[in-house]
């Protein structure tokens, strides 16, 4: 399916005469009512409000997608405006002129999480985004849509939820120099990989924690009675001795960038785990995919 099949012209405004953030998504939802008759405009402009409440929607490069799921809607709508001054969108001040505004049922999330990706990545093709801006029609918008062939995914798979910038360790990385790493990056976790990108481990908190643990204690049901036990000693000693490849986990989990949402929930559940690496075709680690990811980006969408 490709994007442009789900444009309406009515449905976009080039000349947004909004001077604020809220005045420009109350334009947009007074649009898509104006044109769609059956459409409740307090519920979807309380909607819109709520999802804005519990995340921003600005999306970086003067582009925002306020969207939401609305009972009783049967396709997804697609409402558009361009503020050519820029509005203030965010807390830090940040402008948005471009305005895509989505509408879903409640249960087509694939379509609408598909549908958000086709236009991040309109929005990141500046020449295109270029173009975009000097449309004279909404038609003209359109046809300059449908001229990239950006296509709509039926499906959502893991390669669309993954963290693609993620940290990575070297064998040789010292557990001083991890340990710095997860402070600065506000990390729990990192991969470990060779010099080709190939996965040899997983170092996290457990890990590091699991030094300061004596291996004897494994077999006692209680140490309260170790009232001065200094437990962090061996890492303090050895922090500049102990390598990655020497503390890191060989128990890990991977995935396939195409696995499905729900094999990608099964692992999860079934499995007890907090994240699962993303590889290609050729196992190399493209990115990963937290637990939390799927409450955030599918769930909670």
């Amino acid at each position: 399916m490709k994007l442009s099949s789900l444009l309406d012209a009515n449905l976009i405004k080039l000349s947004l005469s909004a001077k604020t953030k809220e005045d420009a998504l109350r334009e947009l939802v007074d649009l898509v009512c104006h044109h769609k008759k059956h459409l409740d405009r307090n519920l979807i402009g309380h909607a819109i409000a709520e999802r804005e409440k519990q995340q921003s929607t600005y999306m970086g490069k003067c582009f925002a997608l306020p969207h939401a799921r609305i009972e009783g809607l049967n396709d997804i709508l697609i409402i558009y405006g361009y503020a050519r001054d820029g509005i203030t969108y965010t807390k830090a001040g940040d402008k948005v002129k471009y305005f895509v505004m989505l509408l879903s049922c409640k249960t087509k999330v694939n379509t609408l999480l598909q549908t958000m990706g086709a236009f991040s990545s309109v929005f990141t093709n500046d020449e295109l985004v270029r173009r975009l801006a000097a449309a004279r029609s909404a038609q003209e918008f359109i046809d300059i849509i449908n001229k990239e062939n950006v296509p709509v995914k039926e499906t959502v798979v893991a390669r669309d939820l993954m963290h693609k910038d993620i940290i990575t360790l070297a064998p040789t990385d010292t557990l001083k120099e991890i340990v710095d790493r997860f402070f600065s990056h506000n990390i729990s976790g990192a991969p470990v990989l060779d010099a080709d990108g190939t996965m040899l481990g997983v170092i996290t908190e457990k890990e590091i924690l699991r030094i300061g643990v004596p291996k004897y204690m494994n077999m006692m049901e209680n140490i309260a009675f170790l009232k001065e036990y200094e437990p962090f000693e061996e890492l303090f000693v050895k922090e500049d001795e102990l390598l990655a490849r020497d503390i890191m986990s060989k128990d890990f989990f991977t995935v396939h960038e195409q696995v499905s949402v729900i094999q990608l929930a099964f692992n999860f559940v079934n499995k007890n785990l907090r994240r699962l690496f993303v590889l290609d075709d050729n196992k190399k680690l493209k990115g990963m995919i937290m637990r939390k990811d799927l409450i955030q980006k599918v769930i909670r969408v």
